[in-house]
């Protein structure tokens, strides 16, 4: 709704891809039009407000508990920040995240434009540096299928050329069912694969259960959920060079 009715320079042609959401390029252009008018980063700004405002009110409520309402609210909210970190796991699409934040804060404080533009500059020559890292890295490798205990890396496998293969589905608290194990154990040794991946923050147990099936090995992928201020020197790009250098050695890439 936002991209169809703000102006924007790319309003009418967002509009005419929405006739042909059938065709993935169409639809792809249509979701990078959206990161670049800025509706993906204003729609998740109204959600984070509307969510604080929310906890605001349980907290005058006189319930003898609101932890129901609460868990639900943060069920709602939670999807949308793994979508986001997900998202984060392809640098080029974060790079045209911070080119539209920048945008729009250049909208609400014209006066830190030159700023703002500098800091997205910086940051997208960073991400492009990434990106080129990881396309070179995971160039020529053994085995291209990434299997996850949850299927936390579909933007980053469909980025640089792999197949992720999650055991279980994207939320980490998602128990993987029986079909789930049938489905992905034999798919192990069909495929020569010899790393199962699980995800920071959650058990191995997922993991270290196909691995002891199969004869695998396990590693870990940081998903980012877990960055924060007390991460210490962590950031962003140490972490995803930190994923690389696994995905490189359980990918067998040389």
């Amino acid at each position: 709704l936002f991209a169809e009715t703000v102006e924007h320079p790319e309003r009418q042609h967002f509009l005419e891809l929405r006739l042909c959401t059938a065709e993935a390029s169409a639809l792809a252009e249509a979701q990078a039009i959206l990161i670049r008018c800025g509706a993906v980063s204003y729609c998740v700004h109204q959600l984070l407000q509307r969510y604080h405002t929310a906890q605001h009110l349980l907290g005058d409520i006189p319930l003898k508990t609101n932890q129901g309402l609460k868990k639900l609210l943060e069920e709602l909210v939670l999807p949308v920040q793994r979508l986001l970190v997900a998202v984060g796991l392809d640098p080029t699409r974060l790079a045209d995240v911070g080119d539209a934040v920048a945008e729009r804060l250049t909208e609400v404080d014209p006066d830190g434009a030159e700023a703002y533009a500098a800091g997205a500059a910086q940051l997208r020559s960073d991400l492009d540096e990434l990106d080129a890292a990881f396309a070179s890295g995971l160039a020529a490798c053994d085995s291209r299928a990434l299997v996850t205990s949850h299927a936390a890396f579909g933007y980053l496998a469909d980025r640089y050329d792999l197949v992720q293969i999650g055991i279980a589905g994207l939320s980490p608290e998602a128990e993987p069912t029986a079909t789930d194990l049938a489905r992905v154990t034999p798919y192990v040794p069909d495929n020569d694969v010899t790393t199962i991946f699980y995800e920071t923050l959650v058990s191995p147990d997922v993991a270290e259960t196909v691995a002891r099936e199969t004869g695998a090995t396990t590693a870990v992928l940081d998903p980012l959920e877990g960055l924060s201020s007390d991460s210490g020197d962590a950031d962003y790009l140490s972490v995803m060079r930190t994923n690389l250098a696994a995905l490189q050695a359980g990918l067998g890439c040389r």
